[in-house]
């Protein structure tokens, strides 16, 4: 991982907090729009059901990818506190 690659991922790390708390949010007041919407809405109500649902898929992806950074930053620092060992 280069120093900005590094740099980046810090800045996700710190923000992905606030984003998902932004995104929780976004997707309670999208629920209770769901549930304040007539059954005769049928239209309305699916909208409302598939932008929840993207939310979800949104916040979902972005925890994975926070993770697979994670991992990979922490393989990195394994290796460099093997490498220095082995000097």
């Amino acid at each position: 991982m280069t120093e900005e690659q590094a740099r980046k991922a810090g800045a996700q790390q710190r923000e992905f907090p606030e984003t998902l708390e932004i995104l929780s949010r976004v997707r309670t007041a999208l629920a209770e729009q769901v549930f304040k919407t007539p059954v005769s809405a049928k239209d309305t109500r699916e909208d409302l059901y598939t932008r929840v649902q993207a939310l979800d898929a949104l916040s979902a992806e972005m925890t994975a990818i926070l993770a697979a950074n994670a991992s990979e930053r922490a393989i990195e620092e394994y290796a460099e506190r093997i490498a220095q060992k082995e000097k």
